[in-house]
């Protein structure tokens, strides 16, 4: 929920300053770690995060932008050569083209919401999706 937001951004946000360095140990915790670290950030980006994006489209686009800027970090100067190939685990689990279809589909956003009536751009002081991307 909209509360929880801040909390979940802040998270992200440590846990990116970890990976950053780049910090191999704790980009391998993350990557290989038994709470799979990499399905949750994965999910964060490529699922939809209702009820809240049909309210607050800019604090999903921001939780979307800070997983996907953890998964960069935990992917920060890795190689084929590392033990933990996280760049195959992540495409494993990624589809590129449901990847490409979540940015469509935020980057649309605002028309689609226009088409439906509503003002996206006027939401209590919401960003639309074209002026963040």
């Amino acid at each position: 929920n909209e509360s929880n937001v801040g909390i979940i951004n802040q998270i992200m946000e440590t846990l990116t300053e970890y990976c950053q360095g780049p910090c191999y140990e704790n980009q391998a915790c993350i990557a290989t770690h038994e709470s799979n670290g990499l399905g949750i950030i994965i999910a964060l980006i490529l699922n939809e995060i209702n009820p809240l994006g049909k309210t607050r489209m800019d604090l999903v686009l921001e939780l979307k932008n800070n997983a996907s800027k953890l998964l960069l970090a935990i992917m920060e100067s890795r190689t084929s050569c590392d033990s933990e190939n996280v760049a195959e685990k992540i495409i494993y689990n990624m589809n590129p083209k449901q990847l490409i279809d979540v940015a469509c589909r935020a980057y649309h956003q605002d028309t689609l919401d226009e088409d439906e009536g509503e003002e996206a751009s006027d939401n209590e002081g919401g960003v639309s999706p074209k002026v963040v991307g």
